[in-house]
């Protein structure tokens, strides 16, 4: 019963996640070829890893708090680092969604930053995919349990004829209970 009452926002949230993984494919898919834009300005991919350099050596190497920090635009998608005080920096891909992947310790070049970016875009079709196989199993197991919690149980009458003959053998332990007890 409470997997029947959790599913439905389970499906919501499935839904809501399939279609904006969705829009960013489409997004990106529309605009594969456009140039790479940093700082609203549109750069050849050389140029880009250029400028995309001279900004990444603008950032602090240490932060206080955690921070999301806006780089410029691959395929249609917002991208950027997110800084934290523990481990290495995050690229970040927004779009309908936020999708984020981790640098490793040794590469946060200009280079590593955008072929993360183009890992995460590559990768929606498999989410979309993953997201659909999983809503599909959800609205499955919710039509199932409605089913099975509207359904009477098929063993009922033997557990009725169960409960009869347990309450007669009560019964007549009882009687025999007491009638030892009378014998003197």
């Amino acid at each position: 019963r409470r997997k029947q009452r959790e599913l439905p926002a389970e499906i919501a949230r499935l839904e809501r996640r399939l279609d904006a993984l969705t829009q960013d494919m489409a997004t990106a898919q529309a605009h594969a070829r456009d140039p790479i834009s940093i700082n609203g300005h549109a750069y050849d991919e050389k140029t880009a890893l250029e400028v995309l350099a001279m900004r990444l050596k603008a950032l602090p190497t240490a932060v206080q708090g955690s921070r999301k920090v806006p780089l410029g635009q691959v395929r249609g998608l917002r991208f950027g680092l997110f800084l934290s005080l523990l481990g290495s920096p995050e690229v970040v891909v927004e779009g309908a969604t936020t999708r984020m992947t981790p640098l490793s310790r040794d590469h946060h070049g200009p280079r590593a930053i955008i072929n993360a970016v183009e890992r995460i875009i590559d990768a929606y079709e498999m989410q979309c995919a993953t997201a659909r196989k999983d809503l599909a199993i959800a609205q499955n197991q919710l039509r199932d349990y409605e089913t099975r919690l509207g359904a009477s149980f098929p063993h009922d009458a033997y557990v009725t004829e169960l409960t009869g003959l347990r309450d007669q053998l009560k019964a007549a332990l009882a009687n025999t209970a007491n009638e030892s007890v009378d014998i003197p």
